[in-house]
């Protein structure tokens, strides 16, 4: 199949896009893995990035968050989207409720938990999760606590934008999320050759392609 993008798949490509205010001349025109040692990264650490976002989403909350890239309450319960796949936590416990509100800060909170809790520091994280990607009213509970320790302060979001992109064996592309920030990718052609891979390393990634071909 031929890497190139019909004129509607670059017109859906584009209107996705233009939700996040990306246009054309952001878009990366290709991304090819091989030749590059060990594979080709795109991570919510810039830093560690192969290739610059093509732009940025920014939330507040992880309602806001929600709202802007994840799956709608409404659209489960209409059976149009499934949260079947989603790992729901138990409701959360009166160690990590008092851990919360006693705390200053996110730092702290999280920091406590991760150390001494680590129980809870699953959950909490499986809840941030399934609040942006499942129905977020099974987790209700959790939102002041999942703020408290992913938003601080505004959380800006990378977004990486691709035409074609191939995938070739030996050289993974490898999709890194970290420290509860997730990624958004938008690619028009993904072309995985034979005994190549995509890994998805870390918390959430929002994937949007207009053709995926596995040979």
């Amino acid at each position: 199949m031929s890497n190139t993008l019909t004129a509607e798949h670059k017109k859906n490509q584009l209107t996705e896009l233009a939700k996040h205010n990306i246009v054309q001349a952001d878009i990366i025109p290709e991304i090819n893995t091989s030749g590059s040692g060990n594979g080709v990264v795109l991570s919510s650490n810039v830093n560690e990035s192969h290739y610059a976002p093509s732009g940025w989403v920014m939330a507040t909350s992880i309602k806001d968050l929600k709202d802007k890239l994840g799956v709608k309450d409404d659209e489960i319960d209409a059976g149009t989207k499934s949260d079947h796949h989603i790992n729901y936590p138990p409701e959360p416990s009166s160690t990590l409720l008092k851990l919360h509100k006693d705390s200053p800060d996110g730092c702290s909170f999280e920091r406590n938990l991760h150390e001494n809790y680590k129980q809870d520091a699953h959950h909490l994280a499986n809840a941030t999760l399934a609040y942006v990607m499942g129905h977020s009213q099974k987790v209700k509970k959790y939102e002041d606590a999942i703020n408290k320790v992913s938003f601080p302060k505004p959380m800006t979001i990378p977004v990486f934008a691709a035409e074609n992109v191939t995938v070739s064996p030996g050289n993974p592309l490898i999709l890194k999320s970290e420290d509860n920030k997730p990624i958004v990718v938008n690619f028009g052609t993904v072309t995985v050759e034979q005994g190549g891979e995509i890994q998805i390393i870390g918390g959430s990634t929002q994937w949007t392609s207009q053709v995926f071909t596995q040979k």
